[in-house]
């Protein structure tokens, strides 16, 4: 394997939308700045659907608040570059990202229960983005809402507008960030742990959704999730993010059928077994756990949980190699996944 050069990473196929490269991201703690995301670089091509995945505390959704800006006051970009269509907002001031944010990036938030104002009617929360950047007048803009409430499957829209978050069922909720995210038909969407708390039938609609904006409005997703099961269902390629790294990257059906990455097989075989434990009743799981804040090895991050590592991976970070056409990893020392293939919806061992 040959190590890549920062501007070869992760490259989408097709017309590129977002293009984060060597994002790297510091929080300040007790007075002392430490990196909480390393040069993470992956994109997303124009219409694509994009899954970021991992463990909780991988740094998935610090990415997501770094590509639309709303970041803490005591956490900042440290290097890298952000750039949409064309242009880079890693660089702009909080006044220019929040005419970004909304019209050109929209954002589904993880809970939105937390993320809606429970004292204000949902319907209007959904017209004060048309408000903010001043898209039709008064009456165009209820009629506007009601439409958008129609797109994403609320049933009787006059009826979900006048009501409060409380009033709706989870996935009804989630169905209103959606609208309020489309409202300003921005060119990309951020889908940040969708399906979370939805009982599986809900989860299965919030997705069929989400292909559907994609094949209609032609809108890039960024789907951030733990769940591999997720990626399979609506995802063109998968960037596996560990300890705020990216360390695997490729079409869907690419890290199905040949993950390389230890962490990415471990994450595959916790969901979908694996042809050498056909006799197990239990899945594999990985050992140990994401290291916190200020605990990332000097080396290679998932080396104290890796059954494969080797004295490299103890001493120096990996760097990212293609191992295939599109696909990418950054592992000392990659393994085979017995072969896998996605049918239909799913995945089965061949």
């Amino acid at each position: 394997m040959q190590p890549l050069e920062a501007s070869t990473m992760f490259k989408a196929t097709n017309d590129l939308l977002l293009d984060v490269d060597e994002l790297s991201v510091g929080v300040n703690v007790a007075g002392r700045e430490i990196g909480v995301l390393s040069n993470v670089s992956f994109n997303v091509g124009k219409g694509e659907i994009v899954g970021v995945v991992g463990e909780s505390g991988c740094g998935k959704s610090l990415t997501a608040l770094a590509i639309i800006g709303l970041l803490g006051d005591n956490v900042r970009i440290t290097g890298g570059t952000i750039t949409l269509d064309g242009e880079r907002i890693s660089s702009l001031s909080s006044t220019q990202m929040r005419k970004i944010r909304g019209s050109r990036i929209g954002m589904i938030f993880q809970e939105p229960m937390v993320a809606l104002n429970p004292l204000m009617r949902v319907g209007r929360q959904v017209k004060e983005v048309l408000v903010i950047h001043a898209i039709g007048n008064r009456k165009s803009r209820k009629a506007r809402v009601l439409e958008l409430f129609r797109q994403v499957g609320l049933p009787d829209p006059k009826l979900r507008y006048r009501q409060f978050p409380h009033q709706l069922s989870g996935g009804m909720r989630q169905r209103v960030m959606i609208a309020m995210a489309l409202a300003a038909e921005p060119k990309l969407l951020i889908a940040d742990e969708p399906t979370t708390a939805l009982d599986v039938t809900v989860q299965a609609q919030i997705l069929d959704l989400l292909e559907d904006i994609r094949t209609r409005l032609g809108t890039s997703v960024v789907l951030v999730t733990h769940d591999m099961g997720v990626v399979s269902e609506v995802a063109d390629r998968v960037v596996v993010m560990y300890a705020g790294q990216v360390v695997e990257s490729a079409p869907v059906a690419e890290l199905f059928e040949n993950a390389r990455h230890p962490y990415s097989v471990g994450l595959l075989g916790s969901v979908f077994g694996s042809n050498f434990e056909e006799s197990s009743d239990e899945l594999p799981t990985i050992s140990g756990r994401v290291p916190s804040i200020g605990e990332v090895p000097s080396g290679c991050p998932f080396e104290p949980r890796c059954e494969n590592a080797i004295d490299v991976c103890r001493s120096d970070r990996p760097p990212a190699a293609s191992v295939g056409t599109n696909h990418i990893v950054a592992c000392w020392s990659p393994v085979e996944l017995p072969r896998m293939r996605l049918f239909g919806k799913g995945v089965e061992s061949s």
